[in-house]
């Protein structure tokens, strides 16, 4: 939640666009969720496999385990994109440079403050 209102304070969304995000966010969750779940089990029954059976059912079982990932993925990138298409073009040039902080830093810029 920290994250997110630094993000938020930092782009200076308007309320409007905070509920926009907000309501895409909300309605990605369950399909998220489900493909996570998804992907959890494909990985799950891909490493009981690697021990127990031959090479063509681990090589299938691998096949299952990236369709999940990629589905979690593409589902994920489109709520990002969908996100990213509420922002003015200032605030995704201000979105990338969070993003990179946050990556290098593990939180914005403005928590640095002691």
């Amino acid at each position: 939640m920290v994250e997110s209102d630094n993000f938020r304070h930092g782009l200076g969304l308007s309320q409007d666009q905070s509920s926009r995000i907000e309501a895409i966010f909300q309605q990605s969750l369950a399909d998220l969720r489900k493909q996570k779940g998804a992907l959890d089990k494909a990985e799950a029954d891909f490493n009981q496999m690697v021990e127990a059976s031959d090479d063509a059912q681990v090589m299938a079982q691998v096949g299952v385990v990236e369709a999940a990932r990629s589905e979690l993925n593409k589902s994920r990138t489109m709520m990002l994109l969908r996100m990213r298409r509420v922002l003015t073009p200032d605030q995704r040039v201000k979105f990338v440079t969070l993003q990179q902080q946050t990556r290098d830093h593990g939180r914005p810029a403005d928590d640095h403050k002691r």
